[in-house]
């Protein structure tokens, strides 16, 4: 039995899938050439099956037999020499149909009715068998595909996280506090991809980093003015979050100062003030304002103090949370851990060494930035994971645990 037309485009379509899955196995094709090898091997199947199971009939075997032994020229020829009077014509058509008698009692009776497994679906068996065993194979390819499989899996994952954390952060700020951290998350999730996710991830880092060191900072001149007799009204509204608010107690404490010139109470907030000095390092804006304070206090000159106060209190933005801050640091961590980057971020902006990444969100200036990288402020900070998603806390407990470590940003 032949091979039907069915079959042969089969088989045609089966060789060709074996020879395209046997050059996947030397060079990265893409994954479609493992769905077309297995549509065609179980193209290959449904034939074979069908050339199994088909029954043989008695006119397909007489076409079988018919074009096995050529008796369709045989017979019309001695049909031909038949119908001549006299001559050899008679004898010799006698003699051609003898022949074809002949020629038919040789055949093979297995391929006229097969009884077995025909022909074709041996071929079609072979072409199935070859084609997925290629498709099973090692590849020259294989570590670094599983590597890059890999990485496309964890990137799909953190999008996934920064997306989510992002709408968290939003929605647990009071009116706009949160929103710019929320857009900064969002962005670096949209440019995320397989190629640089490292460096994106890198970049928030440094982000939250500097807003951390910022916070810290923030922190720290409140518990210090919260001491100071002179300062703590100020501080009160420092911790609000209000610039005009804490203006207007900047210019308070600047009239209570003029109406008691005791020394006492001037030198009482210049020591909370120097004591607040050794404890910051870097060079950043904030400080230089306590600096200028200091200076003011020593030299008596009250509207400065008062200039001096309402430009720390203008430098209280108060456009994120620690909680938010948090969920943020514990989100890029986990970020890191997948992407399996170092600890320490060890990069930067623009810097020897670095990859010349844009400025992070919330450095205004090149000293600010500076002391971002220069000093930071190591309290233990208490986590209060109890208003983060339930998927957030063992990594923001864990973050938090190693000393805040991956905040801080080195030099390689």
């Amino acid at each position: 039995m032949r091979l039907s037309r069915f079959a042969t485009i089969l088989c045609a379509a089966g060789i060709v899938a074996f020879c395209y899955t046997l050059i996947s196995r030397f060079a990265y094709l893409g994954k479609v050439h493992i769905t077309v090898a297995w549509i065609i091997a179980f193209g290959c199947f449904l034939a074979m099956v069908i050339s199994v199971f088909c029954k043989a009939t008695l006119f397909g075997a007489a076409l079988v037999a018919d074009r096995e032994c050529s008796l369709a020229e045989r017979v019309s020829t001695a049909y031909e020499l038949s119908g001549r009077e006299g001559g050899i014509g008679g004898e010799f058509a006698v003699a051609v149909i003898n022949d074809a008698n002949a020629a038919s009692s040789r055949i093979n009776p297995q391929t006229v009715v097969p009884m077995r497994f025909p022909r074709s679906a041996a071929f079609l068996a072979v072409v199935m068998v070859l084609t997925a065993t290629l498709a099973f194979m090692p590849t020259t390819y294989a570590r670094e595909q599983a590597r890059e499989d890999e990485l496309s899996a964890s990137v799909k994952r953190i999008r996934i996280d920064l997306s989510q954390a992002a709408g968290e952060i939003e929605r647990t700020g009071r009116g706009n506090r949160n929103t710019a951290l929320a857009e900064e998350i969002r962005k670096t999730k949209d440019k995320l991809n397989t190629a640089d996710a490292g460096s994106y991830i890198r970049q928030l880092s440094l982000t939250l980093a500097v807003k951390r060191r910022k916070l810290e900072e923030q922190k720290a001149v409140v518990g210090h003015f919260k001491r100071s007799r002179l300062l703590s009204d100020f501080a009160q509204d420092l911790k609000e979050g209000i610039p005009a608010q804490a203006e207007a107690a900047a210019r308070r404490a600047g009239q209570r100062l003029r109406m008691n010139p005791r020394p006492a109470l001037r030198e009482d907030a210049a020591q909370v003030i120097r004591r607040l000095l050794k404890e910051m390092k870097g060079n950043s804006e904030l400080r230089r304002s306590l600096a200028e304070a200091e200076a003011a206090l020593e030299a008596g000159n009250v509207g400065a103090f008062e200039d001096a106060l309402a430009r720390i209190a203008r430098q209280f933005k108060s456009d994120i949370d620690e909680k938010a801050l948090n969920l943020a640091e514990a989100v890029t961590a986990s970020a890191r851990k997948k992407l399996g980057l170092q600890d320490k971020p060890g990069i930067l902006v623009g810097g020897e060494g670095g990859e010349g990444l844009p400025q992070p969100m919330g450095v205004e200036t090149p000293r600010e930035y500076g002391a971002a990288l220069t000093g930071s402020f190591e309290p233990a900070v208490p986590v209060e994971t109890a208003n983060l998603p339930e998927r957030f806390r063992p990594v923001v407990r864990k973050y938090f645990a190693r000393g805040m470590k991956s905040n801080t940003i080195t030099r390689n």
